[in-house]
């Protein structure tokens, strides 16, 4: 069985998500990961069944490679411990709705950065700014470790401060795995960055082509 569990959420509500989903496949398909996993793929949000029925028919192209999580009827925002319930791997990979794979082995360098001694928590791109933290973009983290923190925080659909408060708020999921002894990197094509070095501020315009995974943050917030 992999090790790594990928999760990819795949939300309708989203801006363009009609270009994020096959944006995402199509980088998949074109960037081996490098190490053994399975891919998930997570629902969420899709306003009327033909949407839902279109995105489900782009990820058909992965064959067996993908599994899909239901969770549509779930009140609760993709992301969150929801996600544990269906996923065995040890390891969880998450990549939010508008990540796209930039190289290949892209999961290896993660998963190698991750293996290291007393590392917690690695990450594709992280900021300084405000609150200490490694962005959604995409990040490695053990599953035990991650429902364990994400059970502090309300995923309700109606709070829409969950996922601000889980990524980059003053308890954040970073800071608490610092807080454990643990280690946490930023790991980019061919370096491995510890927090004092992030970039600040959290654009990498000036360093894109190094960036494992980008999203609109990574792309100064332009969902190009």
């Amino acid at each position: 069985m992999p090790e790594i569990g990928v999760v990819y959420t795949a939300r309708g509500l989203d801006p363009n998500w009609r270009v994020r989903i096959p944006r995402f496949i199509a980088s998949y398909l074109r960037h081996p990961p490098g190490v053994d996993h399975k891919l998930y793929i997570l629902y969420k949000n899709f306003a009327v069944p033909p949407d839902l029925a279109w995105a489900r028919e782009q990820f058909m192209v992965l064959g067996n490679r993908v599994e899909l999580l239901n969770h549509l009827d779930s009140k609760t925002l993709a992301g969150c411990t929801e996600v544990c319930e269906d996923v065995t791997e040890l390891i969880l990979c998450h990549l939010n709705s508008s990540s796209e794979i930039m190289h290949d082995d892209w999961l290896m360098h993660l998963a190698a950065a991750f293996n290291r001694m007393d590392v917690g928590l690695v990450g594709c791109t992280g900021s300084r700014v405000a609150n200490l933290h490694i962005r959604d973009t995409a990040f490695l983290i053990g599953r035990s470790a991650y429902f364990r923190i994400a059970s502090q925080f309300d995923w309700e659909e109606k709070s829409r401060t969950g996922p601000l408060e889980f990524e980059h708020g003053p308890n954040n999921l970073t800071i608490q795995i610092m807080r454990a002894g643990l280690h946490v990197f930023v790991v980019e094509k061919d370096r491995v960055i510890a927090p004092n070095e992030w970039p600040n501020p959290t654009t990498y315009q000036g360093n894109l082509q190094n960036v494992l995974v980008h999203d609109r943050g990574a792309r100064d917030y332009q969902d190009l």
